[in-house]
């Protein structure tokens, strides 16, 4: 009975954990919920997981400079964010906010085929996975471990723990571990570090 358990346990995990190559690079996301959206008018939420953005704007009015600097920020910080993750934003803002005249031809330009707002959505700026039921996770690049320097493959939880990554599978012919790296936007920098 308890083999029973365990199987339909591992189905229900690898059914949320997500491994997708986006533009030739392996990505990773478990499923380790980090927030959940809602739909909007304007955007249905995907029929699959999706590459999505999320911005934290504490500014008034949204613009396409603003948007251009953020992402540009980001591409020259992280190394996992990638344009790939632009397909959806998901703006969170502090209460209302007004978008210029020049955001929409700028989504449309960059690729952007959905946009959502949260008030005050409780993660940091990022690339995550937008999934059909309205949850984020968290999105780990997968970088293989020719060298074979880890002994495994491992991803922190929010409560400091760490497990195993499921994403890491010995993929490789070499038998090399496929190591989860977090995006560094997840961290930014506080007075403490």
């Amino acid at each position: 009975m308890s083999l029973i358990v365990a199987i339909v346990c591992l189905f229900a995990v690898a059914e949320a954990s997500v491994v997708l190559s986006l533009n030739g690079t392996q990505y990773f996301s478990p499923d380790i919920f980090a927030a959940s959206i809602k739909a909007g008018a304007s955007a249905p939420l995907p029929t699959e997981p999706t590459p999505a953005t999320v911005f934290s704007v504490s500014q008034d009015v949204i613009t396409a400079n603003l948007l251009e600097s953020m992402i540009a920020q980001f591409l020259n910080i992280d190394d996992v964010f990638s344009e790939s993750f632009l397909s959806s934003l998901i703006l969170s803002t502090k209460g209302d906010v007004t978008m210029a005249d020049d955001v929409v031809p700028y989504l449309d330009a960059i690729g952007c085929n959905a946009a959502y707002f949260e008030n005050q959505l409780d993660v940091p700026s990022g690339p995550y996975f937008l999934h059909p039921s309205g949850s984020l996770t968290k999105v780990y690049r997968l970088y293989w471990d020719f060298n074979f320097a880890f002994a495994e493959a491992l991803i922190q939880t929010d409560d400091g723990q760490f497990v195993h990554s499921a994403g890491a599978v010995q993929d490789d012919i070499t038998g090399a571990l496929s190591i989860p790296v977090p995006s560094r936007l997840y961290f930014p920098p506080t007075s403490e570090g």
